[in-house]
């Protein structure tokens, strides 16, 4: 495994490509809100108690954050001069990432202790959710129900790249907190 890493590495640090085309905007709603928004899409909450972190993870790549989606390693690192989210032997630019339609802040380094994961499925597909309020910015006061999120749709295939997206706006909380997530008061 770590010599596939090894030899891997330099064509894996990938960026999303800025004309890919975005998810449903319901996938996207249900990512920023960290919980679903739509009856078509159902929502599992990643399992956040059994963190591991890699030093090695590839090389120039440190893990920071890395917990399982089913099959596959997810999670949070640092490159050389980037912020990155980790989806199997993917390793993303979060600078990278698209910006979903209406979205004006730029992509930005978030706390993974502290973020929402979520695998969100709709018609199908499976999507890798990470939805966070900024840490700090967003608990309280006019700012509290502003979040904003990475979404990752992974290609059709293995050998496919994954496409990263970035939103950010506004939530309003549930008042019933009903739905296989709510989101976190901060772990």
């Amino acid at each position: 495994m770590l010599l596939s890493r090894a030899l891997l590495a330099p064509a894996l640090i990938l960026g999303a490509c800025a004309i890919a085309k975005e998810p449903p905007r319901e996938v996207l709603s249900s990512c920023l809100a960290a919980r679903v928004t739509s009856s078509d899409i159902a929502a599992e909450e990643l399992a956040t108690s059994q963190v591991t972190a890699d030093d090695d993870f590839s090389p120039g790549v440190k893990a920071t954050y890395l917990i399982s989606a089913g099959e596959t390693e997810v999670g949070y690192g640092q490159s050389e001069n980037s912020h990155v989210l980790i989806y199997g032997e993917h390793v993303l630019r979060l600078s990278s990432a698209s910006l979903a339609a209406g979205t004006t802040v730029s992509p930005r380094p978030f706390d993974p202790f502290r973020a929402d994961w979520i695998q969100l499925r709709r018609s199908g597909r499976t999507y890798l959710c990470v939805s966070f309020n900024f840490d700090g910015v967003g608990r309280s006061g006019k700012h509290q129900d502003v979040r904003a999120a990475y979404l990752l749709t992974p290609g059709r295939s293995t050998r496919h790249r994954p496409m990263l997206h970035f939103t950010v706006g506004p939530v309003a909380q549930s008042s019933t907190g009903q739905g296989p997530h709510r989101p976190h008061q901060g772990k």
